[in-house]
């Protein structure tokens, strides 16, 4: 199946794009392309005559041209639907769908690609949401658990963690400006957020309004990652909105127990392990941080074993690997 080539395009790539060109790659020779602007479409084009199928991670204008493109010349397409692509929510300001074109776009990519993935429940309620006509079957993201252990059973150093690209965006969807508050209320406690600083004028005022014992790591690498979670009690994750929660889900292989919003796809992660709050309100996450501190090293290995058996690579493997599968021998 080597000579079926495969393009996997992205805004930009990211670990767990990463992981999925390894799981194609193992059977189809993929080339992972992401973009910035329209420019890039010539890139694109010229490696899109020699493709058999081209994968669409996210939404957004790019990929709806090229699937316009892509069927007018009998290309198979798969958009796997998350993140802003095909989410709206007016009220923080965030994702494609508060504008027209946005929606638009949407609409193109859940019309005319052969298949739609998206990676929880939550988010095929939302893009039925767009419009219920729609099938979409959703494959969970999956956790490398031999990477993702648990390593460190006690002394663990750091009270409260979340893990966010430091950006203007983040700000509202991830509540690093609620975090931040929380932190305030425990001051005897550890909070630290490990995450990339994208915007250093956004940086520079959080580094401004953090209480004494929060902390920033900035980028770290994968390896840095793992020991930075099993150095970690909890892990709150209190964003207005995630498709999956990836950071979580590494978190909590890694034994954290999670303290987490009630809202999108998080309580599908923790399921009935979770500490689930309401984001809105500052006192109540404060309860689920005491309740959290309480729990023992039985809990961390519950909480470990709920990824280890719902959220496994191997299990996003089979799926994706059967759906690309099924696509390519789709007759027009």
């Amino acid at each position: 199946m080597k000579n079926y080539k495969i393009l996997l395009i992205t805004s930009r790539i990211r670990p767990f794009i990463e992981r999925d060109k390894k799981i194609l790659s193992e059977r189809y020779h993929v080339i992972c392309l992401s973009y910035k602007s329209i420019k890039d479409l010539i890139i694109f084009l010229k490696e899109f005559f020699n493709a058999n199928l081209l994968i669409f991670w996210f939404g957004g204008y790019i990929p709806a041209i090229l699937t316009i493109i892509a069927k007018i010349f009998k290309k198979k397409t798969i958009t796997i639907a998350g993140g802003g692509g095909f989410t709206g929510i007016k009220k923080i300001n965030y994702g494609n769908l508060i504008k027209i074109g946005g929606i638009l776009c949407a609409k193109i990519l859940l019309n005319f690609s052969d298949k739609v993935l998206t990676v929880s429940k939550t988010m095929v309620k939302q893009i039925r949401n767009i419009d219920d006509k729609f099938k979409v079957d959703f494959i969970y993201h999956g956790v490398d658990t031999d990477f993702f252990k648990i390593k460190n059973k006690k002394n663990r150093k750091i009270d409260v963690l979340t893990v966010s690209l430091l950006k203007k965006t983040n700000i509202v969807r991830k509540r690093l400006d609620l975090f931040i508050n929380v932190a305030r209320l425990f001051p005897d406690k550890n909070f630290v957020i490990v995450g990339k600083i994208l915007d250093k004028h956004i940086f520079k005022k959080l580094i401004q309004k953090k209480p004494f014992n929060l902390s920033f790591t900035g980028y770290v690498s994968e390896n840095k990652l793992v020991n930075i979670y099993n150095n970690s009690k909890i892990f709150l994750q209190i964003s207005e909105h995630e498709a999956f929660g990836i950071a979580l889900a590494e978190a909590m292989a890694c034994g954290c127990i999670p303290v987490t919003n009630k809202k999108a796809a998080t309580p599908e992660i923790v399921g009935e392990l979770g500490i689930l709050v309401n984001n809105q309100n500052i006192n109540e996450i404060a309860k689920g941080i005491d309740k959290a501190l309480k729990l023992g090293f039985n809990r961390r290995k519950m909480v470990r074993s709920r990824i280890v058996n719902h959220f496994s690579m191997k299990k996003r493997k089979t799926l994706l690997l059967k759906y690309v599968k099924k696509v390519l021998n789709k007759k027009f």
